[in-house]
């Protein structure tokens, strides 16, 4: 019973404080939190993936990309 009681604890406790176990994934939800308060209106490119989407992503490459309202991401 202890030991169901210690891994439902375990993981609440990962759910609601993710940077417990991954502190770049916090890091990374901080700054993305910072940037959309500071222009909460501006479009938003996610990038999802592995190391590829890391190493291989290009910003510069979306120069020419708008918005629906034709703003630049």
């Amino acid at each position: 019973m202890w030991f169901l009681i210690g891994q439902s604890g375990t993981r609440l406790a990962l759910q609601y404080h993710p940077e417990i176990a991954d502190y770049q994934f916090a890091r990374k939800r901080a700054d993305l939190r910072a940037r959309l308060a500071k222009e909460p209106r501006r479009a938003l490119v996610l990038m999802l993936g592995s190391s590829r989407a890391a190493t291989g992503f290009r910003p510069g490459t979306l120069a020419d990309l708008r918005a629906p309202m034709g703003e630049p991401p």
